[in-house]
């Protein structure tokens, strides 16, 4: 009995100073990264419990390329999108997440996915893009300097800008 809970603390140590070690050291500040988020996404700052999950989010590992898609897709922005039709709700997902204004080439890459599709198929495909990806990897908010990174992140984006 005495082995028993020995080797289960010791496992416990162990596994816990794995997770640790996983976790690596995180460069950018969350709080000001998830102000970031919801300004450039949903346009407003977040409230304290939002404020407060995002962080912890991003603390704990969450990529901010995940967050970005997460806010994209939430009712607020959606039902924001729903009020513009279909050619200025293509062009508000370009500046949010492209930071510029549609062209030709977006306009008959998107309008028809938007019209099939709906808005979170052209999110995706756009924040999952070349683009975006050469922009602001997985860490960068779009149309900003700001960006955050954990190191337990597995296979990061390429992020420039």
């Amino acid at each position: 009995m005495r082995t028993t809970a020995l080797l289960a603390a010791l496992a416990l140590g162990v596994l816990g100073a794995v997770s640790a070690a996983a976790q690596g050291p995180c460069t950018g500040d969350a709080a000001a990264t998830a102000r970031a988020l919801y300004g450039r996404i949903l346009h407003r700052a977040p409230d304290s419990l939002e404020l407060r999950n995002a962080a912890r989010q991003l603390a704990r590992g969450r990529l901010v390329v995940e967050l970005v898609y997460r806010l994209t897709l939430s009712r607020e922005h959606r039902d924001s999108l729903a009020k513009l039709g279909t050619a200025r709700a293509v062009g508000h997902l370009y500046r949010d997440l492209l930071d510029r204004d549609l062209d030709g080439a977006g306009r008959a890459q998107w309008l028809p996915v938007y019209r099939s599709a709906g808005p979170n198929a052209v999110a995706h495909g756009i924040q999952y893009g070349q683009e975006y990806r050469e922009k602001w990897g997985a860490a960068g908010v779009p149309g900003t300097q700001v960006s955050f990174f954990c190191a337990r992140d597995a296979m990061p984006m390429r992020h420039t800008h």
